[in-house]
């Protein structure tokens, strides 16, 4: 980063629940993100902190809201349009007659959060996790053969 960015960094409030460690840690990942391609694991590794605790501070809210701000801070404008260009294109793919394989793969790894949620969403309908607001789901042996003989019925 250019001084200037990390002057703009500056500019960014500190939430009052964050330690001066979580804001190092976001500002130094953002750089790390965007200036040198890094991935959790290496720089992770390169800050001398477990990828189990930069996973449970993306647990706290206003960690992951710092660092939304300060990426959307040095993120420039024409990178943010082009994407959204790019985007345009990406979201045709499904689309086609016969998408190659490559971009089938470019698709997932755009939107792989996509059907990320499709996956909760299903196993939360099965009743095999919690739903989204944190309450069980799970069903008993014989609620889901209720349920699984109900559905084979009425394929039937």
């Amino acid at each position: 980063m250019t001084i200037y960015d990390e002057k703009l960094l500056k500019t960014v409030p500190m939430p009052p629940d964050l330690t001066d460690r979580h804001v190092a840690l976001a500002q130094q990942y953002t750089r790390a993100k965007m200036l040198e391609g890094h991935t959790i694991a290496g720089f992770c590794k390169a800050n001398r902190i477990s990828t189990n605790t930069w996973y449970d501070f993306l647990e706290i809210p206003s960690f992951i809201k710092y660092m939304a701000d300060i990426q959307n801070l040095v993120i420039p404008a024409d990178e943010k349009d082009a994407f959204q260009q790019m985007k345009k294109h990406i979201l045709k793919i499904p689309y086609k007659e016969n998408p190659t394989i490559k971009e089938t793969e470019l698709f997932m790894d755009v939107f792989g959060y996509l059907a990320e949620n499709d996956k909760r969403i299903q196993m939360e309908r099965l009743g095999l996790t919690k739903t989204s607001s944190g309450t069980s789901n799970a069903m008993s042996v014989e609620e889901r053969k209720t349920q699984l003989l109900g559905r084979l019925m009425k394929k039937g």
